[in-house]
């Protein structure tokens, strides 16, 4: 699927419309933490579910707080 782009990223509206037009309520996204944090500016996440192995966890949740400004 082409998508248009939006700054050289992924359109995420064009992304999430599409998907629910197709009925599709759920998705599952295995992301590092721009495009986890482009979701949650974007208002497009209602649920997390983490699934993180011990040793990457700090290294992750260090950078999606620096990407959220937190």
């Amino acid at each position: 699927m082409k998508t248009p782009s939006n700054n050289q990223k992924l359109n995420l509206k064009f992304i999430i419309k599409y998907v629910a037009s197709q009925n599709i309520n759920n998705i599952f996204v295995e992301s590092g933490p721009n495009l986890l944090s482009s979701l949650i500016t974007d208002n497009f996440v209602d649920e997390f579910l983490f699934y993180i192995a011990p040793k990457f966890f700090l290294g992750i949740i260090q950078n999606l707080l620096i990407q959220l400004h937190i």
